[in-house]
C-alpha cells in the first residue's frame, strides 16, 4: 500500500483563489489604516509615477493596485505552468506573489508601482515565449518597451536593464532583435521627454527629475529593519520568504542537471532577477522597491522546490507563512 504525502502545490483552486482574495484584503485593510514606515516613503517614484497615481486617485488606485495584483498573479502562475517549469499545474505561485509582495510592503494607494510589476513579468513571459523560435522581433521589442516603462516609472528599477541584456542571450536572440529592442525603448523615453517638454519649456525637464528620484548608494542599515518592515511580524514574515528562497536556491543547484532546457534558462533568469532584488537592498533602495523585487524574482524556484519536497515541512512551512502574513494586520 502506497502512503500518500501531504501536497500543498495540489491545493483545490478555489482554496487558493479564497487564500489570495482574504490577503489581499486584509493586506489592503492593513495599508490603508496603519501603513508601515517602508510603505509611506513614495520618493522613487519619476514624474511618470507620480503623473499615474495622481491620474487614478485614491479610490482608484486601490481597485487598480488589486487587479495589477490579480493580473500579475495571473502571469507569473501562466509562466511557470505554461513553460516547462513543472509538469504540475497550480494556482500555488497567486499566494506566494501576495505573501512576496505585501508581507512587508503593500501600497494600494501607490499603484504606478504595482504597475511596474507588471510590466515586468509581462516582459518576462514575452521573452520565455520566443525561446526556440525564429526571429520574434514583435515580442523582443514589446519586452523591452515593458521595462523601459518600468523604469520610466520607477528608477530604481534601472537595476533590471542589464538582467534585460542578460536574457537576450539567455534566450539566444539574435544581434538584430537586440538593435530593434535598444531602438523600441527608446520610444517611451522620447515620448515622456516630449510631454514634460511641452509643459516645462525644458527638453531635459523629465530626464533631470527622473535621475533625482534615483536613490544614491549607501549601505543599509539593518538595524533599522523591524522598524522599516512595521514590526515583528513582517520581520518573521520576510525572514521566512529569505529562507524558503535559500532552500529554493539549493534545490535547483541539486536538480539543475535534470531539468528541460527551458526550465534551466528560466530559473537563471529568475535567479539573477532575485539576485538584482538582493543587490538593490543591500545600496539603499526602498524596501517598497527592493524587497518585491526579489520575491517575485524567486517564485519560479520556490515552486519547484515544493514540488521536489512534497510533504508535512513544505506543508507546515506554507501555513507559516500565510498565518504570518494574517497576523501582520494585528502585530
Amino acid at each position: 500500500m502506497k502512503s500518500s504525502k501531504i501536497d500543498i502545490i495540489r491545493q483545490p483552486i478555489p482554496t487558493l483563489l479564497v487564500t489570495f482574495g482574504v490577503l489581499v484584503a486584509l493586506f489592503t485593510i492593513r495599508s490603508v489604516g496603519s501603513p508601515h514606515p517602508a510603505e509611506m516613503a513614495t520618493s522613487y517614484l519619476s514624474p511618470l509615477g507620480v503623473w499615474l497615481n495622481g491620474l487614478l486617485g485614491s479610490g482608484g488606485g486601490i481597485a487598480a493596485t488589486i487587479c495589477a495584483t490579480l493580473v500579475s498573479g495571473v502571469l507569473i502562475t501562466r509562466i511557470i505552468s505554461r513553460y516547462s517549469i513543472s509538469v504540475i499545474r497550480s494556482f500555488m505561485p497567486l499566494v506566494l506573489y501576495i505573501i512576496g509582495v505585501g508581507v512587508v510592503t503593500f501600497t494600494p494607494h501607490n499603484p504606478a508601482l504595482h504597475l511596474c510589476w507588471l510590466l515586468l513579468l509581462r516582459s518576462a513571459e514575452l521573452m520565455i515565449a520566443g525561446f526556440k523560435r525564429c526571429e520574434m522581433f514583435d515580442s523582443v521589442m514589446c519586452s523591452a518597451v515593458y521595462t523601459a516603462l518600468a523604469v520610466l516609472i520607477v528608477p530604481d528599477l534601472v537595476w533590471i536593464l542589464p538582467l534585460l541584456v542578460i536574457e537576450w542571450f539567455v534566450y539566444r536572440r539574435s544581434p538584430r532583435e537586440m538593435v530593434a529592442a535598444v531602438v523600441a525603448m527608446c520610444g517611451p523615453v522620447a515620448i515622456c521627454s516630449f510631454a514634460w517638454w511641452t509643459v516645462a519649456h525644458d527638453p531635459w525637464c523629465f530626464a533631470k527629475e527622473w535621475a533625482a528620484a534615483l536613490t544614491h548608494p549607501e549601505l543599509f542599515n539593518f538595524g533599522s529593519l523591524v522598524y522599516e518592515c512595521g514590526g515583528l511580524m513582517p520581520t518573521i514574515g520576510l525572514g521566512l520568504y529569505t529562507l524558503l528562497s535559500l532552500l529554493s536556491l539549493v534545490t535547483i543547484s541539486v536538480n539543475y542537471q535534470g531539468m528541460r532546457l527551458r526550465a534551466r534558462k528560466i530559473h537563471i533568469c529568475f535567479t539573477l532577477w532575485w539576485l538584482t532584488g538582493v543587490v538593490i537592498t543591500l545600496v539603499g533602495v526602498p524596501l517598497t522597491v527592493a524587497i518585491p523585487t526579489m520575491a517575485i524574482g524567486v517564485i519560479p524556484l520556490i515552486h519547484t522546490f515544493l514540488v521536489k519536497n512534497a510533504g508535512l515541512f513544505s506543508a507546515l512551512y506554507y501555513v507559516a507563512l500565510v498565518v504570518v502574513a494574517i497576523l501582520t494586520l494585528f502585530v
